[in-house]
């Protein structure tokens, strides 16, 4: 984009921020980076601002027991039944990380193994990303999806054995993460890998999955090896993630609190 016309949309992007913030009786925001950047940009009075973070809707999002669907699903897809599966979901874009994880994905491949990786998804990254894995030895082994129905993610979620979320650190610390495809996985009973970012400390904490550090592609490669080799530690984490969201981040929780503060500027 012309340089000229950037600052232009920057402004007007910044200026909607501004009137928007000024005008609202109250903010929800996802994360209390967002939260912080209103106030500290848009001198936001902090009682203006809630933190409720995004959650999931586990009526959709939930165990799939029928086999033979999901038998159908991964025929489709050209997986075997033998095969392990690691799934992906979302924008492909450069904050998802998902080029870090391809780079581990072909460290793990290397080492032999019936191996499967689905990158659900569409999004600016995804032709580099594919001629990337089109001009390697697996291309057989990395699915691109494109861009699937809603309706049809959870059954791709289920077919999975682990769900991964490598966000890189740069954009993510700034603004934090509140991340749906996360609590989907969780929902879904899968354990999750994704990256050390602050808001995602539950993971490790309530035993759902594996924290790694941004951008590093051997410590990615270790944790999603641990969990392939360790079906027990797969099912304990998949049972704790689902728990956990149904309890504590299903959109039912949210929509209590937002509807208190809607009750409260009635």
């Amino acid at each position: 984009m012309d340089s000229g016309l950037n600052q232009i949309l920057c402004f007007l992007i910044q200026w909607a921020e501004r009137m928007a913030t000024k005008y609202s009786d109250r903010i929800v925001s996802v994360t209390p980076q967002i939260a912080s950047y209103l106030m500290d940009n848009f001198y936001c009075p902090t009682d203006k601002v809630e933190v409720i973070g995004n959650g999931v809707n586990t009526k959709a999002f939930r165990p799939i027991l029928d086999k033979d669907s999901l038998s159908s699903w991964k025929e489709k897809l050209g997986i075997i039944e033998e095969e392990l599966v690691i799934a992906f979901v979302g924008n492909l874009a450069r904050w998802q990380g998902v080029d870090i994880l391809i780079e581990s994905a072909f460290r793990l491949l290397s080492i032999g193994g019936k191996l499967k990786f689905l990158i659900i998804g569409n999004g600016p990254l995804k032709k580099d990303l594919m001629r990337k894995v089109l001009e390697s030895s697996f291309k057989e082994n990395l699915i691109f999806t494109g861009m699937v129905g809603y309706e049809n993610i959870p059954s791709l979620i289920n077919i999975a054995d682990i769900g991964v979320a490598p966000f890189i650190s740069k954009r993510n610390c700034k603004t934090g993460v509140s991340p749906l495809k996360v609590f989907e996985y969780m929902a879904c009973g899968k354990p999750v890998v994704a990256s050390r970012i602050e808001g995602l400390e539950f993971i490790e904490a309530e035993g759902v999955g594996q924290l790694t550090e941004p951008e590093d592609v051997k410590n990615l490669e270790e944790a999603l090896f641990n969990l392939l080799t360790d079906s027990q530690k797969r099912i304990m984490m998949g049972r704790r993630g689902l728990h956990l969201a149904r309890e504590k981040f299903s959109w039912d929780s949210r929509v209590i609190k937002i509807e208190k503060i809607l009750k409260e500027l009635a």
